[in-house]
């Protein structure tokens, strides 16, 4: 405190001292003294030598007192030692600048901790503001779900530009709206130490290319990040598609495809489609009742979906009007062989798994059947019927090595030299002659018999009717779908060639169609290769 007195032989003095807001203070008389006291945060000094007082600031100031008064808030502009604060109550816009034609120029929002430069309070707040630039720490998922710290968008062409980055490992750019698929991103994940590039961030099967620095290895169209790392260390990988790609002029394509062996007649994976992609070319099948499609419970065996039929009218026919005996499984060799599994309450006998014939036709001379418990005595058994009258060819009774309890089981009827034989899971369990031929009257039925009764119930997954004997032995099941992924190439004539020697039953097999010509050519090479041994005497055939 200091104190301020009136002096001997001073002639002139203040009687008032006015400060506004405040109230005066008033000499008593010409001897009183005006004292100064230091506030919070605030020291005098006094120097007697100098005639001199000091007011400074001590450490930690405050200076308050920006403050618009209204009822709704406290808005204030704080100032404090190293630090600025602008409206400190939190409500929803902190800060603001205008400009003559922006009346959000810029706009702080320590609500949402972002800050948005041409964009309002609830605009920076959002996921996907319209706003020019935002930057944001809100540490909250945003679309998709990562965080985005940083947001560039247009409001003329509605596309925007993210920069995210997430506590799962994910950083990179996205590229417009992320919802729509035709957009792209950018992303590494420091989890997995993979690069993505997509043509959709949300889409899941869209990761045009992924470099995974783990395993060393560069994917094209390798599917979701959740797919897994790719196998094989070091490589270019591509992934299998359906269709041949289109010509380009000037450009010849690389591609892996899916093919199936030569002798592959009939294949269905029940991928979500009743589609048969064999060589006797049938017609999508035709679904009646309500047959589907599950994922789960049991889980498909390949792929993402399996075939339910509930055993109530349930059934799929492929080319169901046709008779054509051409369709022929013959005489001497072929394969049926498919994955199922029975739910609780299904093994009930004198039910059809699959047939030929899908009309009341179809039970002619050749016509086949695979019954579950059709047998003379309808006990607990697997056949295999042929013949107008679907006589017994073949039966097995399964006793305890089948349960309705949804697991799978994979079930193989192979013919060979006059027998067709019965396998259960790679294991031999029955064989019989046979000398009937068999073809498809009316096409293949999946789920009934040729009247459409006898419905079964039952899980399938991977169907497939082979014209060769595939299996004469005990062996072990199919790990992986039929129909393996071959390189490929095709020129800007449209000539399309396979570069892999193998096709997927290991046949070593030349293929290649030709546009000019109109002309597919496949050849058995190993064939090929031996009758030109047998005619020079020459080995062609090595080892080594």
């Amino acid at each position: 405190m200091a104190v301020i007195k009136h002096g001997a032989g001073a002639t002139s003095a203040f009687k008032t001292v006015k400060v506004s807001g405040q109230s005066d203070v008033i000499a008593d008389d010409g001897s009183d003294d005006l004292t100064l006291a230091a506030g919070s945060n605030v020291t005098l000094t006094t120097d007697a030598s100098t005639d001199t007082v000091t007011i400074a600031a001590s450490g930690g100031a405050t200076l308050a007192g920006i403050d618009d008064q209204s009822s709704s808030n406290d808005d204030q502009v704080t100032i404090e030692d190293g630090a600025v604060t602008i409206n400190i109550d939190g409500d929803d816009c902190d800060f603001v600048v205008e400009s003559e034609n922006n009346a959000k120029m810029l706009m702080v929002n320590a609500a949402n901790d972002t800050v948005g430069v041409g964009c309002d309070p609830v605009e920076a707040g959002s996921n996907n503001p319209s706003a020019l630039l935002v930057v944001s720490n809100r540490g909250t998922a945003s679309t998709p779900a990562e965080y985005s710290p940083l947001i560039v968008e247009n409001d003329a062409t509605e596309a925007y530009v993210n920069i995210i980055s997430n506590d799962n490992g994910w950083q990179g750019i996205l590229f417009g709206d992320q919802t729509d698929p035709d957009e792209a991103s950018i992303k590494y994940n420091s989890s997995n130490k993979r690069m993505y590039i997509t043509g959709n961030a949300e889409a899941a099967a869209s990761n045009v290319l992924t470099i995974d620095h783990s395993a060393n290895t560069v994917g094209v169209n390798v599917g979701a990040p959740a797919a897994g790392a790719l196998d094989v260390d070091g490589a270019v990988a591509l992934k299998s598609q359906v269709a041949v790609p289109s010509i380009t002029t000037g450009y010849s394509k690389l591609f892996a495809k899916s093919d199936i062996g030569l002798d592959t007649a009939v294949l269905m994976h029940f991928d979500n489609n009743w589609n048969d992609s064999g060589a006797w070319g049938l017609a999508a099948g035709t679904a009646s009742g309500d047959p589907s499609f599950v994922t789960s419970s049991p889980s498909p065996k390949f792929g993402t979906h399996c075939a339910y039929f509930d055993g109530t009218g349930d059934l799929v026919d492929l080319d169901g009007d046709s008779d054509d005996p051409a369709l022929g499984l013959g005489y001497d060799e072929w394969t049926i062989d498919f994955w199922i599994s029975f739910p609780s309450g299904s093994l009930a006998s004198n039910d059809t798994i699959i047939q030929s014939g899908a009309t009341s036709t179809g039970n002619n001379e050749g016509s086949w059947r695979i019954n579950l418990g059709q047998t003379s005595s309808a006990g607990d058994s697997i056949s295999f019927d042929g013949g107008s009258t679907f006589a017994d060819l073949l039966t097995w009774d399964y006793g305890s090595d089948i349960a309705d309890d949804k697991t799978w089981y994979h079930f193989a009827m192979v013919q060979h030299g006059g027998t067709v034989s019965f396998f259960l899971n790679g294991t031999k369990k029955a064989s019989a002659e046979n000398t009937n031929r068999l073809y498809t009257h009316g096409g293949i039925r999946v789920g009934a018999d040729q009247g459409g009764s006898g419905d079964a119930k039952f899980y399938m997954d991977e169907l497939r009717i082979s014209k060769k004997a595939q299996w004469f032995n005990d062996f072990t099941p199919p790990t992986v779908a039929y129909g393996d992924s071959t390189l490929q190439c095709i020129d800007a004539h449209g000539n399309h060639t396979r570069l892999s020697p193998h096709n997927a039953e290991g046949e070593w097999e030349y293929f290649s169609q030709n546009t000019k010509t109109g002309k597919t050519v496949r050849i058995n090479m190993e064939e090929v290769v031996s009758d030109l041994g047998k005619l020079t005497g020459k080995n062609y055939i090595k080892d080594e």
